[in-house]
């Protein structure tokens, strides 16, 4: 697997993860998050919004890995030639003879 291609996905989910630290530690709103079975009492608002803001690039980039592999896998010469590739061959060998 390539991983250059990895990098800038990589860097931008640690970039985005300084910058909610950032936030977190400067910014004084405080709202309630309710869970199913929990409740967040005092959570720092932009905790909640960079996390989702998290939430979603995680999400994307497993979603870039699973197409990425998929696109990688199409790339792969085929060891098997199909039919009319064998037809032509056969053809261009009889015409040298």
């Amino acid at each position: 697997m390539n991983w250059k291609i990895l990098l800038k996905p990589i860097l931008l989910i640690l970039l985005i993860f300084i910058v909610l630290l950032f936030f977190i530690f400067n910014i004084n709103y405080y709202s309630g998050v309710s869970l199913i079975f929990h409740d967040f009492q005092s959570v720092p608002l932009i905790l909640i919004i960079l996390l989702s803001f998290f939430f979603g690039t995680l999400t994307a980039f497993f979603i870039f890995i699973l197409n990425y592999r998929k696109i990688i896998k199409n790339q792969k010469p085929d060891k098997k030639k199909s039919s009319t590739e064998k037809e032509e061959h056969s053809e261009k060998t009889k015409a040298n003879e």
